[in-house]
């Protein structure tokens, strides 16, 4: 898969109590985000807060593929499958056991 990634761009988001979403570059095929500093919650189906959403620990991180290429990977990371849209409406917010705001690190690729 990674000889025919194609990079599309990087972002940092810091995040707090407030819900946050991506900024998808045009074309936007896969994803992988790391989760830094502190835990997070997320959802694609509605606004996560701080007790709702799916949990994601700090040091973890998530790949999102638009185009199902490989089998799943190992158990410590999410895989998400599926069009471009759960990209466009996946929003995150700080975990209620958070003391400290988390960061994300996205990396894009076509």
């Amino acid at each position: 898969m990674a000889s025919r990634l194609i990079p599309a761009g990087s972002e940092t988001l810091d995040v707090g109590i407030v819900p946050v979403s991506l900024t998808l570059p045009p074309g936007v095929e896969y994803a992988i985000i790391s989760i830094e500093e502190a835990p997070v919650r997320w959802s694609i189906s509605g606004m996560p807060t701080s007790t709702r959403g799916i949990h994601q620990g700090a040091g973890e991180y998530l790949e999102w593929l638009v185009k199902e290429t490989e089998p799943a990977v190992q158990s410590s990371t999410f895989r998400g499958l599926g069009n471009r849209r759960i990209l466009e409406n996946i929003r995150f917010v700080r975990a209620a056991a958070a003391t400290q705001d988390a960061r994300l690190y996205i990396e894009y690729f076509l």
